[in-house]
């Protein structure tokens, strides 16, 4: 359980540096401290939203979030401590079981 915890939060640490590295270079300027225009064009077509990679960027890391939390989250174990004493010699035994539940 420890080291799929530690996998999702290495996971998590390199999507978030993923991203913040993203937007970093989406604000870097063409030239240096050159004025440039941009030209920026907009068109209304909607089709085809399967086409886009985005879409199925932001799919699979639903996916693998939603894999991790489904397995990550069913298991468990149960400890018990059985204490034994021996009234004539005074000595005491302990025995411990646990039960993994997988």
């Amino acid at each position: 359980m420890k080291s799929i915890a530690g996998s999702l939060k290495l996971f998590y640490l390199t999507l978030m540096l993923t991203f913040i590295q993203v937007m970093t270079y989406a604000q870097e300027s063409s030239g240096s401290g050159s004025t440039s225009t941009t030209k920026v064009e907009i068109s209304a077509d909607t089709g085809n939203w399967f086409a886009n990679n985005w879409i199925w960027v932001v799919g699979v890391i639903v996916f693998i979030i939603l894999l991790f939390a489904l397995i990550g989250g069913g298991s468990s174990s149960r400890r018990t401590t059985v204490v034994r004493e021996d009234m004539g010699t005074g000595r005491v035994t302990r025995t411990t079981t646990v039960d993994d539940d997988l």
